[in-house]
């Protein structure tokens, strides 16, 4: 009885262990095949190109609005308002 459990146990085994090597294979090949596919990755590239492009442009728009602001502020000090005094704090000690 005894070998008749190890046989059928190592017997599964056996077959567990097959089943997982034909899986990583069909995997590996899969995968290989994706890395061979660089239409898809330069395509992502290219989006990403594009974004970073737009992300720049934005950037210096802001750059150029706040370089126009820091010149108007220089050339026209008297239009800032003047600070006023305010009341001193008491804080509770």
């Amino acid at each position: 009885m005894l070998i008749v459990v190890r046989t059928f146990l190592g017997s599964a085994a056996v077959i567990t262990v097959a089943a997982s090597f034909f899986r990583l294979r069909r995997r590996v090949r899969e995968l290989e095949a994706d890395l061979r596919n660089t239409d898809f990755h330069d395509a992502r590239v290219d989006a990403l190109e594009a974004a970073v492009e737009r992300l720049a442009a934005q950037l210096e728009q802001v750059t150029s609005g706040q370089e126009f602001l820091n010149r108007v502020a220089a050339n026209q000090p008297a239009r800032l308002p003047s600070p006023t005094q305010s009341p001193p704090v008491v804080t509770p000690h």
